[in-house]
């Protein structure tokens, strides 16, 4: 017998549970107290970013950014996106940007904004037909809503409104946008309308670049994708289809491809601006660069081979996979991918991130017995496009707890896959339930974090700070370093440092044969 509820029950569901679901992320990022204005770990860099470029300036002083910052011809500048910056317009009228602090507010916004257009879409799909009294179904939407609030990367980021948050927030909030086209026009289903409009993906993309770059180079990659598989569909039976579907992606999408174009061509210009250098996409001269001495970081006391970046993709994503610090330590040395540092808490994916994972292996497999489709082909490049970035991150010498964030891309994406993919076949209430028990393993988890972590609990990194920012003293020495302090520092760093990091590397080896 099929199980079903009320009409009236499940419409009030729709709308209950993500708005319970908000309320309790907002309340747990601010300890209950609902006061998105708190101060946070630097708070003044964004503010004053912002208050900078109307005075037709982008550098900020050092006392906003600390150590954080590039310092060049004796000024302090951020790597950090611009987007963030540009939200600040929301609050200019109506508040002192120079005192009032507002990143966790912009965060929660990002946050709540990003959210509330992707479970508008997760809503549709089930309750625009007769599927909405079906209960396997509506526990499958239960699931899947809970998850996006409150044990996805867009949760863990939430948690948190320092510096180094906000730009994963923007970005965060621009991907379920992203996501919610793609539910809207159908392409997870396999079966794209033919009114698809393809600018809005183009001007997602294109913001991308301006909060994180490896969810950039993943949007921008889908986004080309995209119109290659629209344009393809277009041209039908034409003569030399693949030439037709190039023309085609121009003569109808040159918008979209100009508003790409831009977006690149403003980073780039935004880089050369402030760093002499286009590509100099995470600055120069970094603050801590000046401060920190000859540390493992520094000396790089753990060997690279010739193919280090892409052995590192395997060594990072067994740590953020198992959580197993010991085995990742191992391996950084077997294949030899160069010193990585670390950040706790390093939470295990399969534990975090449980349903997800479920959703990214049975929709591989999936796929994968169906491939000879060519839609089950598009969907295996679409998913190694949207993990591109996710990639980036993973050869990145660091392990943090919020880069996890770079990761969810191939995971929300499948999720959202599985949905649309047993909506529209005959699920069982046994596996609605299993998959529903799976979810909370994460969720649950992802709570005791948010309640008990020092991570999430407290304003800013493990180390000590000085009224959430830098210490008075670095940032005095910071704002002194003209071009000749840094050739000078530069000069007298590379005479010292073949010897100290031989000491170092000395020290380390005779720690490691004791332990």
């Amino acid at each position: 017998m099929p199980v079903s509820i009320g009409l009236s029950k499940a419409m009030a569901l729709r709308f209950l549970v993500p708005a319970f679901c908000a309320l309790v992320l907002v309340g747990l990022c601010t300890n209950w107290t609902f006061n998105l204005f708190a101060p946070q770990f630097l708070w003044k860099a964004y503010n004053y970013y912002f208050l900078a470029m109307i005075d037709g300036r982008l550098d900020i002083p050092a006392e906003a950014i600390g150590k954080e910052g590039g310092y060049f011809n004796g000024k302090a500048y951020m790597y950090y996106g611009l987007l963030p910056a540009l939200a600040r317009v929301v609050l200019y009228p109506f508040v002192d940007l120079s005192h009032t602090p507002t990143s966790l507010f912009f965060v929660i916004l990002f946050t709540l904004v990003g959210l509330a257009f992707l479970q508008t879409e997760v809503n549709r799909k089930l309750f625009s037909n007769e599927k909405y009294t079906d209960g396997p179904k509506l526990l499958l939407w239960l699931t899947t809503t809970i998850v996006l609030w409150l044990g996805s990367a867009t949760f863990i980021i939430s948690q948190n409104g320092t510096i180094y948050h906000e730009p994963y927030a923007a970005s965060l909030c621009i991907f379920n946008i992203f996501l919610a086209r793609l539910l809207k026009d159908k392409f997870l289903e396999g079966r794209p309308t033919g009114a698809a409009k393809l600018l809005p993906y183009a001007v997602l993309a294109a913001l991308a670049v301006h909060t994180r770059m490896p969810m950039a180079l993943s949007l921008y990659l889908v986004t080309g994708l995209l119109m290659l598989v629209v344009a393809f569909k277009q041209v039908g039976n034409a003569k030399k289809k693949y030439v037709s579907t190039v023309f085609y992606c121009f003569s109808r999408y040159w918008l979209s491809i100009l508003v790409l174009f831009c977006g690149g061509v403003s980073i780039l210009a935004l880089n050369y601006v402030k760093y002499g250098n286009a590509v100099a996409f995470m600055g120069g001269n970094y603050g801590y660069y000046f401060l920190e001495g000859f540390t493992d970081r520094v000396c790089n006391i753990v060997p690279k081979g010739d193919f280090y970046r892409f052995f590192r993709i395997i060594a990072n994503a067994y740590i953020y996979i198992t959580g197993d610090w010991a085995t990742h330590w191992s391996l950084t040395r077997w294949l030899q991918t160069g010193y990585g540092r670390w950040e706790a808490p390093m939470v295990p994916l399969y534990l975090l991130w449980a349903f997800p994972l479920l959703c990214l292996c049975g929709g591989f497999i999936n796929i994968l017995k169906g491939l000879k489709s060519p839609a089950n082909k598009l969907f295996i490049l679409g998913l190694c496009f949207i993990s591109s970035g996710a990639l980036f991150q993973l050869s990145y010498p660091t392990i943090t707890h919020r880069y996890v964030a770079e990761l969810w891309s191939p995971f929300g994406i499948a999720m959202l896959y599985v949905y649309v993919t047993l909506l529209a076949a005959d699920l069982k209430l046994r596996s609605a339930v299993v998959m529903l028990l799976i979810s909370c393993i994460g969720v649950v988890y992802q709570l005791k974090l948010a309640t008990t972590d020092r991570y999430y609990i407290e304003d800013g990194p493990i180390y000590d700070h000085h009224n959430y920012h830098y210490s008075e003293t670095d940032n005095k020495y910071l704002a002194s370093l003209n071009n000749d302090k840094i050739a000078s520092f530069m000069k007298e760093r590379k005479q010292q440092k073949k010897l100290a990091c031989q000491q170092l590397r000395k020290k380390s080896e005779s720690i490691q044969a004791s332990d």
